[in-house]
């Protein structure tokens, strides 16, 4: 495809790209533990009791992120009318946008910076990457705040490269930057300026001067910012005291920043050892992507690229508590370094599939595809004893894909071996996504429960069934069951039961016993309705789950419903 093609299709091409990486799975992968489970139902919250000012999950508040996503989740679940649906994917939608303006903008920026075919493959490299394919699916914040980071940091990237070429700059990019910040805040709180600083930061070292900050406009944008945040705050603020920012800091904030917070902490190195399968499949030409942008590291494209990468990196890397998605920030800067390798390649400028950076990223890409087609084939018969078609397919497009791949490694066509790499996120990563996890009940108890209680309030006369968890306290289960659902000990919920026979129990296996004993104890009477067995992906082991009722009660549904719901049976409809 000649220049002028690129740049008339260009976006009409990344679009459907977009679609075909995060569409597959959106709409059958049930909510998932623990974060987007918390988010979708605290969202939810805010639409059942008509406060969109505080942020709670059950009776919780959850003063840990500011409330941009949950506005703008609660709006499309209102918009779409599946607020009583106990759906997942409409709250997924935000992220979804999010990820495509975050990729738009991405190709724009290359654009601006480089030429048309780097900022093509770029974004497609970023598109199609296995952590932004992920968070395009979760109901969470780094989607969104992904373009909100693209935004301010592409506003100054424009107001850096042409003040050093000494070209005019308009106000435009000063006030997307401060739009973008106010934005950024919140979504996530400080982590848009913060990446913005420390860029400006690297930048003022490496110059020795910031005289270009000065078309930021400071005095226009910086309240524009402010007009963005306040409002939500001052209203926060009346409602709780202004309690809000202290516990985002000491209970949220700090505990990040001193140590590993929620079993979450890792030694420095841990992104650099991830960033191979995260960033796969771009992952094939990264070295050499890096190692060219740091031998021309004096333009000012890549200097500020540079900018941008380095210093986020390294500050997540020493930060004591580590989630895969917390580099995701610098990502555009990975794919188009990769991007700006390959199209020299591809044009015979510097850079071969035949060097040894070239020849370890080839390598990884291809264990890493592996794995995950091993995943597609192995997890089914692991988990529940049984063989899914797609554990078959899958592996059998990734091989063939691979194939393509080393083909034209061999061919030194570079533009095949690019297509190729991307072919097979979409194909083995979208298979995964769509055809392997929806069917695996056994990592949904959550999901089976909630359709064994929908059967049972199907056929009951009474509309006020009272749901009470013992041992299983995942976000999950309340996002299926409804918001009053109870978590409790096992003498709360027998108790309970004995004092209401339209109340249905779900006891984990190990407080069973408690329960039944005490139930007995006190004189109720209890009947087994269902066992759902599976696995507790967020603690790496098996559950099994009880249903009871009581003796007296629901003794229709009980006869009518009584089955195991198996690690390898599928709940009947």
């Amino acid at each position: 495809m000649n220049t002028e093609n690129l740049q008339r299709y260009a976006y009409g091409i990344v679009l459907a790209a977009c679609l075909a990486f995060y569409l597959p799975g959106l709409f059958s992968i049930p909510a998932v533990d623990r974060d987007e489970s918390r988010y979708a139902q605290a969202s939810r919250q805010m639409l059942e009791d008509r406060d969109f000012v505080h942020i709670r999950f059950q009776d919780e508040p959850r003063n840990k992120k500011p409330v941009g996503i949950y506005w703008l989740q609660a709006a499309v679940v209102a918009a779409t009318g599946t607020l009583a649906d106990k759906v997942v994917w409409p709250f997924r939608l935000p992220s979804v946008v999010g990820a495509m303006c975050a990729v738009f903008m991405t190709l724009g920026l290359g654009r601006r910076l480089f030429d048309p075919y780097t900022a093509f493959w770029g974004s497609l490299l970023l598109a199609s990457s296995v952590l932004m394919v992920v968070e395009a699916h979760m109901a969470t914040t780094d989607a969104v705040l992904l373009a909100t980071v693209v935004a301010s940091q592409g506003a100054l990237a424009v107001i850096y490269t042409r003040h050093q070429a000494g070209r005019s700059i308009t106000w435009r990019p000063g006030l997307l930057f401060w739009a973008a910040q106010g934005i950024g805040i919140l979504i996530k709180g400080p982590v848009t300026p913060l990446i913005s600083i420390l860029t400006m930061g690297m930048l003022w070292i490496w110059d020795r001067r910031l005289t270009w900050a000065r078309h930021l406009n400071v005095l226009v944008g910086l309240p524009l910012a402010i007009a963005i945040v306040l409002p939500w705050f001052l209203a926060m603020g009346q409602g709780v005291g202004g309690s809000f920012i202290g516990q985002a800091v000491t209970e949220d904030l700090l505990p990040k920043l001193i140590s590993g917070h929620e079993s979450h902490g890792f030694v420095p190195g841990y992104y650099l050892l991830l960033v191979m399968a995260t960033f796969w499949p771009g992952c094939f030409y990264l070295l050499p992507g890096l190692w060219l942008a740091w031998k021309d590291r004096r333009d000012p494209a890549l200097r500020f690229l540079l900018a941008w990468l380095v210093p986020t990196w390294l500050f997540f890397e020493l930060m004591p508590t580590k989630l895969p998605h917390y580099v995701l920030p610098t990502y555009p800067v990975l794919a188009l370094f990769t991007a700006r390798a390959l199209t020299q390649a591809a044009q015979g400028r510097g850079g071969r599939l035949t060097g040894w950076q070239a020849r370890v990223g080839l390598v990884m890409f291809s264990l890493v595809l592996l794995v995950f087609c091993a995943g597609a084939a192995l997890l089914p018969y692991v988990l529940e004893a049984r063989v899914l078609p797609a554990g078959i397919l899958i592996p059998a497009a990734g091989a063939a894909l691979l194939a393509a791949f080393w083909r034209y490694v061999r061919q030194a066509y570079v533009k095949g071996v690019t297509v190729s790499a991307v072919l097979a996120s979409a194909v083995v990563i979208g298979g995964i996504l769509q055809f392997v996890f929806p069917a695996l009940g056994a990592i949904w108890p959550s999901r089976e429960i909630g359709r064994v209680v929908a059967a049972i309030e199907q056929d009951r006369p009474c509309a006020d069934l009272e749901i009470w968890a013992v041992g299983f306290d995942e976000p999950s289960l309340v996002f299926h069951l409804g918001t009053h659902t109870r978590i409790s000990s096992p003498v709360q919920a027998a108790e309970r039961l004995k004092e209401n026979p339209d109340v249905l129990v779900i006891v984990r296996d190990q407080q069973a016993p408690a329960f039944k004993d005490h139930l007995v104890k006190i004189g109720g009477t209890y009947r087994l309705v269902d066992v759902v067995r599976g696995y507790d992906y967020t603690k790496g082991r098996r559950v099994t789950l009880n249903l009871f009722c009581s003796g007296t009660a629901l003794v229709r549904s009980a006869s009518a419903h009584s089955f195991t719901v198996d690690a390898s049976h599928r709940n009947p409809d």
